[in-house]
């Protein structure tokens, strides 16, 4: 009996066809649950507040979390920041951290958006691409935006996946320059006046 041997580009030709079916597969289920979301927002006044099916919040941040560890396995570093932002945009609205409006699905649906458009791109030519950084800033907004209203200046969004440990790094909304960010090994968010 001999051994079957599989080269390196044979098996990485594997798992980015893989990658691409499941992350294809997951962008899809993102874009009809949000769209669904936005249909019901249409119908809705424009500062109005529904309160959405567990199961359903649930099933986008599964969606979101698979395809931030697919991105990370594959060295997708701007796909995993974005899938990263907005898993941490589904997990909020599921704990009722983060009241899902008609701005929170549009911003949601922005992001599924660009990560569709990273995967096309991907599929034709290898490159990823898409203005991640402006997508990025509007979630943080939404965050910033929540926070404000409690009078706490800090981002659910900024712990990262490289942070060690409990570490978090709280954010300051732009424009806010009376606070500084912190990194600390809590879980907690800290607001410094750096006027002082």
């Amino acid at each position: 009996m001999s051994k079957q041997t599989v080269s390196d580009d044979e098996f990485l030709a594997s798992v980015f066809g893989d990658f691409m079916n499941e992350s294809t597969d997951h962008v899809h289920a993102l874009q009809r649950n949000l769209l669904e979301l936005d249909e019901l927002f249409q119908s809705l006044e424009p500062t109005s507040v529904a309160k959405i099916e567990t199961e359903q919040l649930n099933e986008m941040f599964r969606a979101t979390h698979s395809l931030k560890g697919l991105s990370a396995m594959l060295g997708l570093d701007d796909m995993r920041r974005l899938t990263h932002k907005l898993e941490n945009v589904f997990d909020a609205a599921r704990s009722d951290e983060l009241p899902v409006k008609r701005e929170v699905v549009s911003v949601a649906l922005t992001a599924v958006d660009c990560l569709s458009e990273m995967i096309g791109t991907l599929k034709n030519d290898g490159e990823t691409s898409g203005d991640v950084d402006a997508v990025e800033l509007d979630i943080e907004k939404l965050f910033a935006g929540k926070h404000a209203t409690q009078g706490v200046a800090s981002s659910a969004t900024s712990q990262s996946d490289e942070d060690e440990g409990d570490s978090m790094v709280a954010t300051v909304p732009q424009g806010d320059t009376k606070y500084a960010a912190v990194k600390c090994k809590q879980s907690e968010t800290l607001r410094v006046d750096i006027e002082q």
